[in-house]
């Protein structure tokens, strides 16, 4: 799955990015790398930008560019 797929709420590791995305470099300078921990805490009204929180700070992401970002889900075992 995608970071795009991720809903409010939710949280997952990072797997890889593509590097065919024009914001490659800049999610490695933002520490957006393999098992960084991501948790996705707001989504706009017209759920085009979320908001995550990415090591210790809150960063606004598009759709359309963590769609290249290549996640997976922590499934909650306490549940």
């Amino acid at each position: 799955m995608t970071l795009m797929n991720l809903s409010v709420g939710e949280v997952c590791n990072v797997l890889d990015i593509d590097k065919r995305s024009s914001l490659y470099q800049r999610f490695i300078d933002l520490g957006i790398v393999s098992n960084t921990k991501i948790e996705c805490v707001l989504q706009s009204a017209f759920g085009k930008l979320k908001a995550y929180f990415i090591r210790g700070a809150l960063i606004a992401i598009r759709d359309e560019d963590a769609a290249f970002i290549r996640v997976e889900k922590e499934v909650n075992t306490y549940e």
